[in-house]
C-alpha cells in the first residue's frame, strides 16, 4: 500500500475529526456563554425584587388595612342586627328615644351593591336630631341621610340608606 497516501489520509481524518470536535466545543462554550450570561440576568433580577420586598410589605399591609376599611364601611352582609344596635346606640348617645325602625332593601345605582334603607321614627329635640346625624356621618359604615322631617312635640322621622356589597 501507499505509505504516502495512507499518511495524507490519516492527517486529513485527524484535522477533520479536530475541527469536528473543535466546533462541538466552540458551540458548547457559546451555549454556556448564553446560559451563564441568562444566569446573571435572572440573579440580578432576583435581587431587585429582594430589594422591593420591604417595600412590597409595606405595600401590602396598606392594602389589607384599606381592605378592612372598606369590608366595614361597606359590609358584605346587610348585618341587620348589627346595623339596628349601631343605629339604637346612635341615637340614645345623641339623645333621641327610637319608637320604630322599617328596614326596606333594594338595588342600587352601584353594581354589586344593595341599598338598605331604614325609616326610623324617633322621639327627641332638634339638638338631638342634630346630634345623631352628626354621629351616623361620623360613623364607620357608609350611610346617607335621605331626609328627615319634623312633626312637633319632638317626633322626628329620619331617613337613612345604608349599602351592603353583593355577588360575594
Amino acid at each position: 500500500m501507499n505509505t504516502p497516501l495512507m499518511i495524507g489520509l490519516s492527517v486529513v481524518l485527524a484535522l477533520a475529526g479536530t475541527l469536528t470536535l473543535g466546533k462541538s466545543a466552540y458551540e458548547e462554550r457559546l451555549a454556556l456563554q448564553d446560559a451563564l450570561s441568562a444566569s446573571q440576568q435572572e440573579y440580578q433580577a432576583g435581587m431587585t425584587t429582594i430589594q422591593r420586598l420591604p417595600q412590597l410589605r409595606k405595600d401590602a399591609e396598606q392594602a389589607r388595612t384599606e381592605l378592612s376599611d372598606i369590608q366595614r364601611e361597606f359590609p358584605s352582609s346587610e348585618n341587620l342586627g348589627v346595623l339596628l344596635d349601631q343605629t339604637q346606640q346612635l341615637a340614645q348617645q345623641s339623645g333621641l328615644q327610637i319608637q320604630n325602625i322599617a328596614r326596606t332593601t333594594g338595588p342600587s345605582a352601584i353594581p354589586t351593591i344593595a341599598e338598605v334603607r331604614l325609616s326610623i321614627r324617633a322621639q327627641g329635640g332638634y339638638p338631638d336630631l342634630e346630634s345623631f346625624l352628626r354621629a351616623v356621618r361620623a360613623d364607620r359604615r357608609v350611610m346617607n341621610v335621605t331626609g328627615f322631617s319634623t312633626a312637633g312635640e319632638g317626633a322626628q322621622t329620619i331617613k337613612l340608606t345604608g349599602y351592603v356589597r353583593q355577588g360575594e
